[in-house]
């Protein structure tokens, strides 16, 4: 059974309709520059998001920033201490801080706060350090 010429495979013109479609640049909306593409449709203040405890500012909660001298990054000031008492490098590019600062917020705080936080690596547990671990496998 041949087939005439004007009649098609009606599989034949999804397939063209799927080669047709535009394929975006190799590496565009992936990774990082999604991640920067998504920030900065974001940019709204009331949109911002701890990058620890993802509490958004503007719900009705009271946010107290915690801003760190390596980037531009948004933490919750409580956020960022507990997170200074094992690393000192910020939780999301990891690039290193020393001084966590609060902003001044009237009335609740009438001057700002600066924080030293010594330089900090969290350590990794080795499991054959720990008591009553055995050294060879059983």
């Amino acid at each position: 059974m041949a087939t005439s010429g004007t009649e098609s495979d009606p599989h034949e013109s999804k397939r063209r309709k799927t080669l047709q479609t535009p394929l975006p640049p190799f590496g565009a909306g992936k990774g990082k520059s999604k991640i920067e593409n998504l920030e900065s449709e974001d940019g709204d203040e009331s949109e911002l998001c701890c990058g620890i405890c993802l509490l958004e500012a503007g719900t009705g909660r009271p946010i107290i920033q915690g801003c760190i001298d390596s980037c531009e990054h948004f933490f919750c000031f409580l956020c960022i201490m507990e997170w200074s008492k094992v690393e000192s490098r910020c939780p999301m590019c990891k690039r290193r801080f020393s001084t966590i600062r609060r902003p001044a917020d009237p009335p609740l705080f009438l001057s700002e706060r600066l924080v030293s936080v010594p330089c900090r690596d969290q350590k990794q547990i080795s499991l054959k350090r720990l008591p009553g671990f055995p050294l060879t496998p059983s």
